[in-house]
């Protein structure tokens, strides 16, 4: 399978998404349809590429025959299409975005998402280092339509897979093996979904109700197979001697560290494995995954880690300018 190309990710349409997996939000007792239907299926989403391609292929034929009554497997599903619906309207508008200011920096990206100037540009010291930046923008957003490209698949994988899905912590890791997400990062994610659902942000709190870092606990318990409701750091603490690394790795899950001493004069927030922001407390005051929710890259954080452990395939993205290669499998800044 070959690496997303700039042309496959504009021709995403989450409607469409959305409409082949109608069966699955409104949460009916069955899939048998999503197996019927699949032919269906490979019609509306002809033009996606990537793993969502192969797990459409590999789904060919299949149907669900196992599903209980009450409707709670084909949630399971739903939730899945949730996070990949919202990543593929996200990924769309960002890279959308980039390519309107490379017009007006006068920068090109080809279809692989490897940025050069125009001809004609004048280089210099300045100018390349704001190539650079905006061709290290341009990496994170391919990186994050693949991490986008694996959820879809997750969610296809899921809903034909021979086997019954009694509870979604038991999918994980077959489900996220074979859509290149590691078992670490799909716990990580779907712990901070369960719980990013807008409940007040409690000081103190390690659950159900969550202060920063007890909110960031609890994903990084879901990801090393700890135990819930434990304070494991706080802002102040040695992330690297819990297994961090200093820098921000797209495609893993990063935290963003402010230290004003602890306390209320300290914050962290994160960005997930899926490229999704999740922070309690903030200025919604809070716990959310999504929409305000700040990331490990605000602005107000000075300090960056990232869990190795949760690292997906999508790490391996690689784009170049006319002038240095930069691979993704090596932290993007401390």
């Amino acid at each position: 399978m070959g690496l997303l190309t700039v042309p496959d990710i504009l021709r995403w349409d989450a409607p469409s998404l959305a409409a082949v997996f109608e069966v699955c939000k409104k949460r009916q007792g069955t899939l048998d349809t999503f197996g019927c239907n699949i032919q269906q299926m490979n019609n509306r989403l002809s033009d996606w590429k990537g793993e969502t391609a192969d797990a459409l292929t590999a789904a060919a034929g299949k149907a669900r025959t196992d599903i209980e009554a009450d409707g709670s497997e084909s949630a399971v599903v739903a939730r899945a299409l949730s996070t990949a619906e919202t990543g593929v309207r996200q990924v769309k508008k960002r890279l959308v975005e980039l390519l309107d200011e490379a017009e007006g920096k006068q920068i090109e990206v080809d279809d692989s998402g490897a940025c050069a100037f125009k001809k004609g540009h004048e280089l210099s010291p300045q100018s390349m280092g704001v190539l650079l930046g905006f061709q290290q923008r341009v990496t994170n957003v391919m990186i994050q339509a693949m991490t986008v490209d694996d959820e879809i698949a997750f969610a296809i994988r899921l809903a034909v897979m021979d086997k019954p899905v009694a509870q979604a912590a038991a999918t994980v890791s077959d489900a996220a093996d074979s859509a290149g997400t590691t078992e670490a990062a799909a716990k990580a994610i779907a712990l901070a979904q369960s719980v990013g659902d807008g409940r007040a942000y409690v000081y103190g709190g390690t659950g159900p109700g969550y202060d920063c870092s007890g909110a960031q606990s609890a994903v990084f318990a879901a990801a090393t197979g700890k135990p819930q409701s434990t304070r494991y750091f706080t802002t102040e603490s040695d992330f690297e001697a819990l297994g961090f690394k200093k820098g921000y790795m797209p495609g893993a899950y990063n935290v963003g560290i402010h230290r004003g001493g602890g306390g209320m004069n300290s914050h962290m927030a994160a960005t997930l494995p899926n490229g999704v922001n999740f922070e309690s407390g903030g200025s919604h005051n809070s716990t959310l995954y999504g929409g305000s929710a700040a990331g490990a890259t605000d602005s107000q954080f000075e300090l960056h880690y990232y869990l190795p452990a949760t690292a997906t395939r999508s790490t391996s993205v690689s784009t170049s300018t006319s002038s240095t290669n930069q691979t993704s499998d090596t932290a993007q800044y401390a």
